[in-house]
């Protein structure tokens, strides 16, 4: 069957036929890309039909392994990360596939950070965050990064820091702390991680991020307080209009959390939140989603030997590994050999800082679309 889908994705003459097996080879998870499966993506990654290269991307960006022409696959998807008429997404995903401890060119760094702005659809920020934490960045290249830390959400920021532990460029720990200083999404961030991200900066860097690192969090008083001036508009959400607001990129809510049978599984499944939970209940929880954790859906953070930190949700535990759910799309398999110390957290992996990525008027539209899921 793995040798007639190859033999079928090379067909010229019959695209519906193509196109199905492609679309097999896209859904089939596999550890290890057969070498029949290799040539059949490197033609048809080359291909001058964009769908055929979506779907070949898809398929040939999933395996650890790669039996046959290994850099044969390397080389055709590199070349798709580069043709400026493929759809973003697709780009985006060859990119983050060939772009581990490589130098990023020019030009694709700058389409990288294009796709970090916030109208930009989640899963290209994300993948765009993820080409960013892989490659083999430049010093000018991680100042840019740097500065553009204050305008990112919290979703992508929480995934981006990590990143900076690899450098020890004084400007870019300056322009990291002070970028920091002015983001609205730093609330939410977990602070192991932000100390990891200053862990190789001088003592100049170190005194810039003493702030960040010692911040007071909101005391019990100034969450209710805020809550009271929030819910005063509450009364005038609108749920069709909430509804988009939960689907909308600004928000990425069903990236974690279904309603029915569409969105995420992250996070706890709200298609009868309503009935559960008041306006003020919902509204805290978007406010502030680190005041409480749903039964199951505690986070734990876990330091490793090697020095690396991981906060997220426990979704599978055997004997010889952990694997935490670390965000929407992206899940962590950690050895327990490697495991230096397992606590609970403290943050939760719902990023925090909503109120003010969205107006207060968004806001009170998104209470009432969840208050009248029943």
């Amino acid at each position: 069957m793995s040798e007639l889908l190859a033999q079928t994705a090379r067909q010229i003459r019959s695209a519906g036929s193509r196109r199905i097996a492609l679309q097999a080879m896209a859904a089939t998870e596999v550890n290890r890309l057969p070498a029949h499966w290799t040539d059949a993506l490197i033609a048809a990654l080359d291909s001058r039909d964009s769908e055929d290269v979506s779907l070949a991307v898809a398929a040939g960006t999933t395996a650890e392994k790669i039996d046959g022409d290994a850099e044969g696959l390397r080389l055709a998807l590199a070349r798709v990360a580069g043709v400026t008429t493929h759809v973003d997404s697709t780009r985006l995903r060859a990119l983050r596939a060939v772009s581990e401890n490589r130098p990023l060119p020019p030009d694709l760094f700058e389409f990288l950070l294009a796709h970090l702005a916030p109208e930009t659809p989640v899963a290209d920020r994300l993948f765009a965050v993820d080409v960013a934490s892989v490659a083999a960045l430049t010093n000018e290249q991680f100042r840019r990064l740097a500065g553009l830390a204050a305008d990112l959400g919290p979703m992508e920021l929480d995934r981006l820091l990590p990143v900076f532990a690899k450098s020890s460029d004084a400007e870019t720990g300056q322009r990291l702390a002070r970028s920091l200083l002015d983001s609205d999404a730093v609330d939410g961030l977990v602070p192991e991680k932000l100390r990891l991200a200053f862990s190789k900066f001088d003592a100049a860097v170190a005194e810039a991020a003493r702030p960040l690192l010692e911040r007071p969090q909101a005391d019990a008083e100034e969450r209710a307080a805020k809550l009271e001036q929030l819910l005063d508009a509450v009364g005038t959400g609108d749920a069709r209009r909430g509804q988009t607001v939960f689907q909308s990129s600004k928000a990425v809510c069903s990236s974690c959390h279904a309603i029915g049978y569409l969105g995420g599984t992250v996070g706890p499944d709200l298609t009868r939140i309503g009935q559960i939970r008041n306006e003020r209940d919902l509204l805290e929880a978007i406010l502030y989603p680190s005041a409480s954790f749903v039964r199951s859906y505690e986070p734990v953070v876990v330091l490793t030997k090697a020095g690396q930190v991981h906060s997220g949700v426990p979704r599978d535990e055997d004997g010889d590994t952990l694997t935490l759910a670390t965000a929407a799309d992206k899940t962590v398999v950690i050895p327990r050999e490697d495991v230096e110390e397992m606590r609970p957290g403290t943050i939760s992996i719902m990023p925090a800082g909503l109120d003010k990525q969205l107006t207060p008027q968004e806001l009170a539209d998104l209470v009432a679309f969840l208050k009248n899921a029943k």
